[in-house]
């Protein structure tokens, strides 16, 4: 027999007198469906992870997981903490909240914060052994989800309890 081609109809694993495969489509009617080979691989298949042991993967979510809460408590540290002391000490001594350039660069410093903690997640989400691109995109959507959650409670806090419990309560129900 002739050599079978890449675009050729059947493939080289598919007999030639096999049965032909139907699908019934939603009006009802039958459709003779044809096998052909696929000339491009899917681009959601991580092929260096494919085939990794167990062991690996159990290594890499740990190491993930260790990572992503240490560059929590890290910009908590680093920015946090620090962004919360100097908004309360400016609003125990001025009497109100920083406005201005200071809060511009606070901001700047949270956003570059954020920046970098989503270069971090992405390099680890890729160390984790996901087999699956969208499996990679999952979890920096839920990294990416919960640091905006952070950031917002944070906010909330800084901007509700400098004073007291009493103006936060006053705050909320009457803006």
């Amino acid at each position: 027999p002739a050599p079978v081609l890449p675009h050729e109809d059947t493939p080289r694993w598919l007999s030639r007198d096999a049965r032909p495969l139907f699908w019934v489509g939603s009006d009802g009617k039958m459709h003779e469906l044809v096998i052909r080979d696929v000339v491009c691989e899917p681009p959601d298949v991580v092929w260096e992870n494919l085939g990794t042991e167990v062991p690996r993967l159990v290594v890499g979510h740990i190491v993930a997981g260790l990572t992503i809460i240490g560059s929590f408590v890290a910009m908590t540290l680093v920015i946090f903490v620090p962004l919360a002391s100097y908004s309360i000490n400016y609003m125990l001594q001025a009497g109100s909240l920083p406005t201005g350039i200071m809060m511009s660069v606070m901001g700047s410093l949270v956003m570059a914060g954020n920046w970098v903690m989503c270069q971090v997640h992405s390099k680890v989400s890729s160390f984790v052994g996901f087999v699956r691109r969208d499996r990679e995109g999952l979890l920096l959507f839920k990294v990416f989800a919960v640091l905006c959650l952070v950031n917002f409670l944070f906010n909330v806090s800084i901007a509700l309890f400098p004073d007291s419990q009493a103006h936060a309560l006053r705050y909320v129900l009457h803006p």
